[in-house]
């Protein structure tokens, strides 16, 4: 069992560069709050036919969801690849783009259609 970091390359470059961006946000918010929340409720102004008075606070709140779900998302992302790398599983199996192949004809399209009651992606 060793550690084949080649395969994993793309979902690790992927989830770094989440983690990247989600801490980014977190420094700008600690460190700019004032200035983020001006620009919020300088784009409220400009536009104000768009946006009640709960859209500032709205809008701050969605901003701190992002940075909080990136920062989630690749962290648990970054753990499960590399717990990948550490199993026994083939190469051919962990390299994932490759995997639609391995997979019966018709499957992601029924999976797909069951998920979305066959509605699509609007359902």
């Amino acid at each position: 069992m060793g550690f084949d970091i080649g395969v994993l390359r793309v979902g690790l470059i992927l989830s770094m560069l989440t983690l990247i961006f989600g801490i980014s946000m977190g420094v700008m918010f600690g460190t700019n709050e004032g200035a983020v929340k001006q620009f919020i409720s300088d784009g409220i102004a400009t536009h104000p036919a768009q946006h009640d008075e709960k859209s500032q606070s709205k809008i701050w709140r969605y901003a701190q969801r992002s940075h909080f779900h990136a920062t989630g998302v690749a962290g648990f992302a970054l753990v499960l690849i590399l717990l990948t790398g550490l199993t026994s599983l083939s190469r051919k199996l962990k390299f994932t783009h490759r995997n639609r192949q391995l997979l019966p004809d018709g499957l992601v399209e029924h999976v797909f259609a069951i998920a979305t009651n066959g509605q699509g992606w609007c359902a």
